[in-house]
C-alpha cells in the first residue's frame, strides 16, 4: 500500500473480493461467458473450432 498514491484498505480489500467472488456482494454469476454464444459472437467462422484438439483444451461445462 505505500507504494500506492490513493491506496485505501479497506477498498482495495472490498475490490478483490467483489472480483473473486468471495465477499459478501460477490460478482454476478451472469457474467460466466457461454462457449456456444461466444463462439457464434466472436467466431462464426469456427476457425478455434476446427483448430487441433491438442492445442485448444475446451473447458468441461
Amino acid at each position: 500500500m505505500e507504494h500506492l498514491i490513493d491506496g485505501d484498505i479497506a477498498s482495495n480489500n472490498g475490490g478483490w473480493q467483489w472480483s473473486a467472488s468471495t465477499g459478501t456482494d460477490a460478482a454476478p454469476y451472469f457474467r460466466i461467458m457461454n462457449p456456444e454464444t461466444q463462439s457464434i459472437k466472436f467466431d462464426p467462422q469456427e476457425n478455434i473450432l476446427k483448430m487441433d484438439s491438442r492445442v485448444i483444451a475446451m473447458p468441461n461445462f
